[in-house]
Protein backbone atom coordinates (compact mmCIF):
# COMPACT_ATOMS: atom_id res chain seq x y z
CA UNK A 1 0.00 0.00 0.00
CA UNK A 2 1.43 3.35 -1.01
CA UNK A 3 0.63 6.58 1.48
CA UNK A 4 -0.14 9.66 -0.59
CA UNK A 5 1.93 12.88 0.55
CA UNK A 6 -1.39 13.94 2.20
CA UNK A 7 -1.80 10.72 4.28
CA UNK A 8 2.02 10.42 5.07
CA UNK A 9 1.83 13.76 6.63
CA UNK A 10 -0.92 12.75 8.57
CA UNK A 11 0.66 9.67 9.50
CA UNK A 12 3.67 11.26 10.61
CA UNK A 13 1.41 13.57 13.10
CA UNK A 14 0.08 10.53 14.53
CA UNK A 15 3.66 9.31 15.55
CA UNK A 16 4.66 12.63 16.84
CA UNK A 17 1.60 13.59 18.71
CA UNK A 18 2.42 9.70 20.63
CA UNK A 19 5.89 10.20 21.01
CA UNK A 20 4.81 13.47 23.07
CA UNK A 21 2.68 11.60 24.90
CA UNK A 22 5.44 9.13 25.67
CA UNK A 23 7.46 11.77 27.06
CA UNK A 24 5.03 13.09 28.92
CA UNK A 25 4.68 10.17 30.50
CA UNK A 26 7.75 9.35 31.19
CA UNK A 27 8.53 12.95 33.00
CA UNK A 28 5.54 12.62 35.09
CA UNK A 29 5.41 8.75 36.15
CA UNK A 30 9.09 7.84 36.00
CA UNK A 31 11.39 10.66 36.36
CA UNK A 32 10.24 13.37 38.24
CA UNK A 33 8.82 10.89 41.23
CA UNK A 34 11.95 9.46 40.97
CA UNK A 35 14.05 12.29 40.88
CA UNK A 36 11.58 14.27 43.23
CA UNK A 37 12.00 11.14 45.64
CA UNK A 38 15.87 11.17 45.80
CA UNK A 39 16.04 14.62 46.88
CA UNK A 40 12.95 14.73 48.97
CA UNK A 41 14.56 11.47 51.39
CA UNK A 42 17.75 13.86 51.57
CA UNK A 43 16.38 16.93 52.04
CA UNK A 44 14.39 14.88 55.61
CA UNK A 45 17.20 13.60 56.99
CA UNK A 46 16.90 10.45 55.48
CA UNK A 47 19.32 8.62 52.56
CA UNK A 48 21.62 11.05 50.97
CA UNK A 49 21.35 11.42 47.77
CA UNK A 50 24.03 8.81 45.92
CA UNK A 51 26.63 9.84 43.98
CA UNK A 52 29.63 8.85 42.11
CA UNK A 53 32.91 9.79 43.55
CA UNK A 54 33.55 12.60 40.63
CA UNK A 55 30.05 13.64 41.38
CA UNK A 56 31.34 14.55 44.68
CA UNK A 57 34.49 15.84 43.59
CA UNK A 58 32.57 18.09 41.13
CA UNK A 59 29.94 19.30 43.78
CA UNK A 60 33.08 20.43 46.18
CA UNK A 61 34.71 22.32 43.61
CA UNK A 62 31.00 23.71 42.82
CA UNK A 63 31.45 22.74 39.36
CA UNK A 64 27.45 21.55 39.02
CA UNK A 65 24.71 22.04 36.36
CA UNK A 66 25.05 22.79 33.15
CA UNK A 67 27.91 24.29 30.27
CA UNK A 68 25.32 25.99 28.34
CA UNK A 69 21.62 26.25 29.13
CA UNK A 70 20.37 25.35 25.59
CA UNK A 71 18.39 22.02 24.74
CA UNK A 72 21.27 20.41 24.02
CA UNK A 73 23.53 21.62 27.37
CA UNK A 74 25.96 19.01 28.75
CA UNK A 75 25.19 18.55 31.87
CA UNK A 76 28.63 17.93 34.32
CA UNK A 77 26.04 16.07 37.21
CA UNK A 78 23.14 14.04 36.18
CA UNK A 79 20.56 11.99 38.05
CA UNK A 80 20.00 8.34 36.99
CA UNK A 81 16.06 8.39 36.54
CA UNK A 82 16.23 4.78 35.60
CA UNK A 83 18.53 3.22 37.94
CA UNK A 84 17.92 3.54 41.96
CA UNK A 85 21.23 2.81 43.00
CA UNK A 86 23.08 5.54 40.94
CA UNK A 87 22.04 8.64 41.83
CA UNK A 88 24.34 11.54 40.42
CA UNK A 89 26.81 10.80 37.92
CA UNK A 90 29.83 12.82 36.62
CA UNK A 91 29.78 13.26 32.83
CA UNK A 92 32.64 10.52 32.40
CA UNK A 93 30.45 7.97 34.71
CA UNK A 94 27.01 8.79 32.63
CA UNK A 95 28.66 7.63 29.78
CA UNK A 96 30.05 4.62 30.95
CA UNK A 97 26.81 3.82 32.56
CA UNK A 98 24.89 4.55 29.28
CA UNK A 99 27.40 2.33 26.89
CA UNK A 100 26.90 -0.78 29.45
CA UNK A 101 26.10 -3.56 26.25
CA UNK A 102 23.66 -5.39 28.85
CA UNK A 103 22.80 -2.61 30.90
CA UNK A 104 19.26 -1.26 31.67
CA UNK A 105 19.49 1.47 29.35
CA UNK A 106 21.03 -0.21 26.42
CA UNK A 107 17.26 -2.22 26.07
CA UNK A 108 16.17 -1.94 22.70
CA UNK A 109 13.11 0.70 23.09
CA UNK A 110 15.49 2.70 24.85
CA UNK A 111 17.76 3.03 22.10
CA UNK A 112 15.49 3.99 19.46
CA UNK A 113 13.88 7.00 17.77
CA UNK A 114 11.37 8.22 20.00
CA UNK A 115 8.79 9.40 16.93
CA UNK A 116 9.68 6.21 14.55
CA UNK A 117 11.95 3.72 16.08
CA UNK A 118 14.77 4.25 14.09
CA UNK A 119 18.49 3.56 15.94
CA UNK A 120 21.08 4.98 13.41
CA UNK A 121 22.20 9.20 14.05
CA UNK A 122 20.56 9.22 17.23
CA UNK A 123 20.46 12.80 19.52
CA UNK A 124 19.78 12.30 23.44
CA UNK A 125 17.18 14.39 24.75
CA UNK A 126 17.29 15.36 28.87
CA UNK A 127 15.24 17.50 31.23
CA UNK A 128 16.87 19.58 33.85
CA UNK A 129 16.41 19.57 37.65
CA UNK A 130 16.33 23.26 39.28
CA UNK A 131 17.50 21.92 42.85
CA UNK A 132 16.51 25.26 44.95
CA UNK A 133 17.54 23.84 48.37
CA UNK A 134 21.13 22.10 49.57
CA UNK A 135 20.51 18.62 49.73
CA UNK A 136 22.98 15.96 51.09
CA UNK A 137 24.97 14.05 48.90
CA UNK A 138 26.87 10.41 50.04
CA UNK A 139 29.58 12.21 51.29
CA UNK A 140 30.77 13.77 54.25
CA UNK A 141 29.81 17.61 54.08
CA UNK A 142 28.71 17.97 50.59
CA UNK A 143 25.49 19.40 49.61
CA UNK A 144 23.96 19.99 46.41
CA UNK A 145 22.33 23.11 44.73
CA UNK A 146 22.16 24.67 41.48
CA UNK A 147 21.00 23.33 37.80
CA UNK A 148 21.57 19.77 37.23
CA UNK A 149 20.91 16.75 34.29
CA UNK A 150 18.68 13.80 33.85
CA UNK A 151 20.60 11.26 31.64
CA UNK A 152 18.67 10.65 28.32
CA UNK A 153 15.11 10.27 28.25
CA UNK A 154 14.36 9.54 24.65
CA UNK A 155 16.31 9.75 21.56
CA UNK A 156 15.13 11.62 18.20
CA UNK A 157 17.25 10.72 14.55
CA UNK A 158 18.35 12.86 12.22
CA UNK A 159 14.60 12.70 10.43
CA UNK A 160 13.13 13.84 13.52
CA UNK A 161 16.02 16.26 14.59
CA UNK A 162 14.01 18.98 16.52
CA UNK A 163 10.67 17.32 17.72
CA UNK A 164 12.34 17.82 21.41
CA UNK A 165 13.88 21.40 21.03
CA UNK A 166 12.92 22.37 23.76
CA UNK A 167 14.33 22.12 27.36
CA UNK A 168 11.86 20.70 29.97
CA UNK A 169 13.26 21.94 33.36
CA UNK A 170 11.51 20.68 36.81
CA UNK A 171 12.30 22.46 39.52
CA UNK A 172 12.62 21.05 43.88
CA UNK A 173 11.50 21.45 46.02
CA UNK A 174 8.24 21.36 44.14
CA UNK A 175 6.44 24.67 44.44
Amino acid sequence: MTLTPEERYKFDEIERDAAAAKVRWLLEHKIMPRVAGALDAAATGGRPVPACQHALTEAQMGRRGLTDDSANATPELAFDWLCEDQGLLCSACSRWHLAELNGPHAKDALSRCIVCGDWHDLRPWSPVVDVQEPVQVTGVGVALVGVVGVLPVVWECAAHDGFLDTTARMQWPRV
